[in-house]
C-alpha cells in the first residue's frame, strides 16, 4: 500500500507516462479505421466507443453482448475485489445481516492488511423501476469522529443499471469495458 500521497501520483504519472505510447497507437488506429470504414474525417471523444465496439466486431466478429455470458457477476465482483486487494491491501467481505432497501443489494465491510475495518458499501448493481439511471457512487455516512471519541467509519453507495440476465441465464454484468 502506497505510504504517502506522493507515492500514490508518482506511481500514477508513471502509469501514464508507459500508457500513453500504446494509447497514442491504438487511437490512430481506431481513427484510420473510422475513417476508411464510415468516412469519418474527425473523430470526436464522444464517438470512441461506439467505433470502437464497430472496429472491435470488424476485427474479431465478437460483440460486447457475446462476451456478457463470459462475465457472469460473481466473477466480476470478486475480480475487481481481488485487483482492489493486489493493489491497495484492502480486503472486501460481504455481510449479509444488514438491512438493504432491495434483494438484490449487497453489503461489504472494507479492512485493510491489519484486518482493521476501514468502511463499508452497498452494491446496487442491477436496474429497477423507480431507480435513478446511470451508475454513480455516494457516501451514506461519511468518516467522522463521534462525541464520545470514537471514529464513525464511512458507509458509501456503489450504484450501478446492468440489465438483468433474462430466461434464468446466469447472472451477468457488462464486460470490462463498461
Amino acid at each position: 500500500m502506497a505510504e504517502n500521497p506522493q507515492q500514490v501520483l508518482d506511481f500514477l504519472t508513471d502509469l501514464a507516462k508507459r500508457a500513453r505510447p500504446q494509447g497514442e497507437k491504438e487511437l490512430a488506429q481506431l481513427r484510420a479505421f473510422a475513417k476508411a470504414e464510415f468516412g469519418v474525417e474527425e473523430l470526436q471523444p464522444w464517438d470512441i466507443a461506439y467505433y470502437s465496439e464497430k472496429q472491435k466486431q470488424h476485427l474479431y466478429s465478437i460483440s460486447d453482448e457475446q462476451l456478457r455470458p463470459y462475465f457472469p457477476e460473481n466473477k466480476v465482483v470478486n475480480g475487481l475485489f481481488e485487483v482492489v486487494k493486489r493493489i491497495y491491501g484492502i480486503t472486501a467481505k460481504e455481510r449479509t445481516d444488514v438491512d438493504v432497501w432491495h434483494p438484490e443489494v449487497r453489503f461489504f465491510e472494507l479492512y485493510d492488511e491489519n484486518n482493521e475495518l476501514r468502511g463499508s458499501f452497498y452494491l446496487d448493481l442491477y436496474a429497477r423501476e423507480h431507480k435513478r439511471g446511470g451508475a454513480w457512487m455516494d457516501d451514506c455516512v461519511g468518516q467522522m469522529r463521534k462525541a464520545d471519541g470514537t471514529l464513525q467509519k464511512p458507509v458509501a453507495y456503489l450504484t450501478c443499471n446492468f440489465n438483468r440476465p433474462v430466461n434464468g441465464k446466469t447472472r451477468s454484468v457488462l464486460p470490462m469495458t463498461k
